[in-house]
């Protein structure tokens, strides 16, 4: 097995995602097998999506989410798990999920929790300036 750590997964809009792993020698081979096929995931994603297939989704969800886990991406198994929930939830109800809206921000608010800086909900008072929608703050719509 190589002893350098895996490549991070990166992109022009945030910092580098880098494994709780990456340290592991025993994991380096395996870790960089992921990164090397973040690529061919995105690509079977928009495949699936343009092709309007919904079940194709929700496995791929699936799928990334126990990936992303086993190889220390817990930010990237988050995110595939909260987007399979949704498609069991709709379709469970008989709705279709149309689309994720984001609000974000570049002022330093904590009116979402999780992110980089760790926060938790007794930092919602901090700076929880949204009359409406919570929106991510800098940092947590970079990541």
């Amino acid at each position: 097995m190589s002893n350098s750590a895996p490549d991070p997964i990166e992109n022009e809009l945030s910092p580098p995602l880098i494994s709780t792993l990456a340290n592991d020698s025993e994991m380096t081979e395996l870790v960089q097998f992921f990164v090397d096929e973040i690529d061919e995931r995105i690509n079977t994603i928009q495949t699936i999506v343009q092709a309007d297939d919904i079940i194709g989704l929700r496995k791929i969800a699936h799928q990334l989410k126990g990936a992303a886990a086993g190889y220390g991406f817990g930010p990237i198994s988050k995110i595939a798990g909260e987007l399979e929930q949704s498609f069991k939830i709709h379709s469970k109800s008989g709705s279709i999920l149309g689309g994720v809206h984001l609000e974000l921000t570049g002022d330093n608010v904590t009116e979402c929790i999780g992110g980089a800086k760790n926060l938790g909900e007794p930092d919602l008072e901090r700076a929880y300036k949204s009359q409406v929608d919570p929106r991510l703050n800098y940092d947590q719509a970079m990541e």
